[in-house]
């Protein structure tokens, strides 16, 4: 069943919640939500559909000004890869005004500096810049890359016959 306006409102007094000690309270409390949700959306289609008819009435020029936003019906999150000053600064847990003074000894120990056409600063290349202060707890490819390959079979052989001659 269809619920108009007029029946929606009827309904209204009718959605309680019950005492919690009651036996059916969880259930008559799922009820009652039920019957709410089935109420605003009632209403809100019923203003929407108001909405969309007066500007239509209104004419072509304003049908646009008065759509009624639509969503997606895919949702995804979008973590924002670049950063303003003021969250850049929370990422270091530094004040806005506290990352400005700090700004230009940061970039001489190779904080990186913000994109110049945005102003952004790089979330990754933050992190990155927070890891390479602590190389020997974050390993990174550059760090691993410096030596030679042949340096380090090199390395692995003297140790592995090293070993074998101590025991021998």
């Amino acid at each position: 069943m269809e619920l108009t306006i007029r029946t929606a409102v009827d309904e209204f007094p009718a959605i309680s919640f019950p005492a919690a000690d009651e036996e059916n309270a969880v259930a008559a409390t799922i009820a009652a939500a039920k019957s709410s949700r089935s109420l605003v959306r009632t209403f809100a289609e019923v203003f929407l559909e108001t909405a969309a008819t007066a500007s239509q009435e209104a004419g072509p020029a304003s049908t646009l000004a008065h759509r009624p936003p639509t969503h997606s019906k895919v949702r995804s999150k979008v973590e924002p890869r670049d950063l303003p000053p003021s969250k850049a600064a929370r990422r270091l847990h530094l004040t806005l005004e506290e990352f400005r003074e700090s700004l230009p000894e940061l970039q001489t120990r190779g904080f990186p500096a913000p994109d110049p056409t945005t102003g952004m600063f790089d979330l990754k290349a933050i992190d990155a810049w927070a890891d390479s202060r602590n190389p020997r707890i974050f390993k990174t490819d550059v760090e691993t890359d410096k030596k030679d390959a042949r340096q380090v079979v090199s390395e692995r052989l003297q140790r592995l016959h090293g070993d074998k001659h101590g025991q021998g």
